[in-house]
C-alpha cells in the first residue's frame, strides 16, 4: 500500500493514499523518513488480522470479502479494499461468506516501510 509519512512530535504514522486510513507506527521512523515522504507499507499476509465489520479503530481498513475458499484446516479469503486486493488465510473457526464487510487490522510492529 502506498502512503505518506506524517509526524507530530514523537508520534509517527502513515496516511494511506488510496483511502485516507492511518497506520500508526510504533517504531521511531523519524530518523529514516521525512514528514510527507511517500512510502510503501509492506507486511506479510499472516500478519493481517480479519475482524468482523464494525467501527474502524487505529490501524484498520474497511474491506469486503470477495471470495471464500475452505481449505480443510483454514479458510483463504480474497479481500477487496480501496487499496487493492489481499489473499489472506484465517482459522476455519472464523468464517465470513463472500460479500461480507470486514475490517483488516495491521500490527504496526510487523510493518516494513520502503521509499517509493
Amino acid at each position: 500500500m502506498e502512503g505518506k509519512i506524517a509526524k507530530n512530535g514523537t508520534s509517527y504514522w502513515v496516511d494511506l493514499v488510496s483511502n485516507g486510513a492511518r497506520i500508526e507506527l510504533r517504531r521511531d521512523w523519524g530518523s529514516s523518513f521525512n514528514d510527507g515522504e511517500s512510502v510503501y507499507v509492506l507486511t506479510r499476509p499472516e500478519d493481517i488480522e480479519v475482524l468482523p465489520n464494525g467501527e474502524l479503530e487505529k490501524n484498520q481498513l474497511a474491506a469486503k470479502i470477495q471470495q471464500t475458499d475452505y481449505l480443510g484446516d483454514h479458510i483463504e479469503y480474497h479481500i477487496q479494499t480501496t487499496g487493492g486486493t489481499f489473499v489472506l488465510s484465517a482459522s476455519k473457526k472464523q468464517h465470513y461468506p463472500a460479500g461480507t464487510e470486514v475490517r483488516l487490522n495491521f500490527d504496526p510492529d510487523r510493518l516494513t516501510l520502503r521509499r517509493v
